[in-house]
């Protein structure tokens, strides 16, 4: 069974029902961050922002820029589109 205990490991209830198994049910994949703490999410935030900042700074200074940014980002259009 994907995520879980296989069924007969349940401990039946009179009436049909079962006990949950007990043990960890926390995220098996955000685990190491927990366990890292702010330290980790910190790191894993400053590294976020900096490589979206590099591929903006090098969108934005490429040869091409001026062309794309007047074919897609034309405020005239923009504005007469969202009124």
């Amino acid at each position: 069974m994907i995520g879980g205990e296989s069924p007969e490991e349940f401990q039946s209830l009179p009436g049909g029902g079962y006990i949950p198994p007990t043990g960890d049910r926390g995220s098996k994949i955000l685990a190491p961050l927990k366990a890292e703490g702010a330290r980790g999410v910190a790191i894993a935030v400053v590294s976020t922002v900096l490589v979206f900042g590099l591929i903006a700074f090098a969108v934005v200074n490429s040869s091409g820029w001026p062309a794309i940014k007047e074919a897609f980002f034309d405020p005239q259009v923009f504005g007469d589109s969202s009124s």
